[in-house]
């Protein structure tokens, strides 16, 4: 009988979106008799330790990148020397893990510095050009990012192909190396014949300071209005579901699991979140309609909501100048997005890949 695959499998800490779209994958790689290792820090290790209890986890080192509320992109460019000693010092504890696990596949989710010469390398990431209006800082700043992508393996791409992909030029043109397109991800499943309650739901997540600027904003906005409403932190916490405080007809709490995330939104009329990819993709494959909301001054996310905001199912609203009220008005009246199929299913991917290793 053959020995099962073990799969390294890290996620990078940034907001805990890398962690949720990771979930679908570890768990495909269990139904084939993975035995998959976790990797990560923060909260993004604390939420996939609560949904894989039975896996082992291990601590990779931290960026600990925050930015100020005016250009995330120049506070990042000065924090480059600090990202690359990261990359560099993960690089190094990968080597220790590969030595105690003996992995036959590494998936790296945004974490370039997890990955070996020796197994089978794959980076999963929904950028291989990052949006900047900027043509010399977009130059070297891409070509910097692909230095890093192409010490992999392959690419995987939380997507459809083009020309149905969510996300535009950031993945369109030619890509030069192998990579796949490996569907739209979500963790959360279509709930059949859900009843939908006229009810707000606000999902917060990615770094500080600008998930507690949106968080305050919100809480004053929600607990105004006669719409009952929901707001969830995305702060990881020893007990999910607790509320924290209630405000008027708004109800405050840290996080929700998979499950319980899954039916608060199949549940609510207007959800708001930021315009992350993660949150994007479950936005789609739920097929509900949403509020989105940049965070200020990160290219990706201005990206997404500008190309998205030509889309059925989203309004876009700017955190500066936050016209909830407006915004709601706007979403009831457009249509439901459309959800995408990808021609690849994510358990054939697995398969293939797992024959490689």
């Amino acid at each position: 009988m053959q020995a099962p695959k073990i799969c390294l499998f890290a996620v990078l800490n940034w907001g805990l979106g890398h962690a949720t779209r990771s979930i679908p994958i570890i768990k495909s790689l269990l139904t084939h008799h993975v035995r998959v290792h976790l990797a990560s820090d923060g909260q993004a290790l604390t939420l996939l330790k609560k949904e894989f209890p039975q896996l082992s986890a291990y601590k990779l080192p931290a960026y600990n990148i925050r930015y100020n509320d005016n250009h995330l992109l120049g506070t990042m460019m000065i924090q480059t020397p600090k990202i690359i000693k990261t990359i560099t010092n993960e690089y190094l504890e990968t080597q220790k893990i590969i030595k105690q696990i003996s992995p036959n596949l590494i998936i790296s989710d945004n974490r370039y510095g997890v990955r070996s010469n020796q197994v089978l390398s794959i980076l999963m990431c929904h950028q291989w050009k990052i949006p900047l209006s900027n043509p010399i800082l977009s130059y070297f700043l891409n070509k910097a990012h692909r230095f890093f992508i192409k010490k992999f393996d392959k690419l995987w791409i939380p997507d459809a192909p083009p020309p149905h992909n969510l996300t535009g030029q950031m993945t369109a043109g030619t890509i030069h190396m192998p990579h796949t397109f490996i569907g739209t991800l979500s963790r959360l499943k279509i709930q059949p014949k859900t009843t939908t309650v006229q009810q707000i739901l606000a999902i917060l997540s990615g770094p500080e300071p600008q998930r507690t600027t949106l968080e305050t904003k919100l809480t004053r906005i929600l607990s105004d209005l006669e719409m009952p409403s929901i707001l969830i932190r995305g702060v990881i916490q020893d007990k999910e579901a607790t509320v924290l405080k209630t405000l008027n007809r708004l109800q405050i709490i840290n996080f929700l699991t998979s499950e319980k995330l899954n039916t608060a939104i199949a549940q609510s009329e207007i959800i708001i979140c930021r315009s992350g990819y993660s949150s994007i993709l479950d936005l789609v494959h739920l097929q509900k309609k949403a509020i989105l909301i940049p965070t200020p001054n990160q290219p990706e996310q201005e990206y997404l909501a500008r190309f998205l905001g030509q889309k059925d199912g989203f309004v876009i609203a700017r955190q500066d100048n936050l016209n909830i009220t407006a915004a709601i008005k706007l979403l009831l009246s457009t249509r439901h997005p459309t959800c995408l199929s990808s021609a690849i299913q994510l358990d054939e991917v697995i398969r293939q890949t797992l024959t490689q290793c």
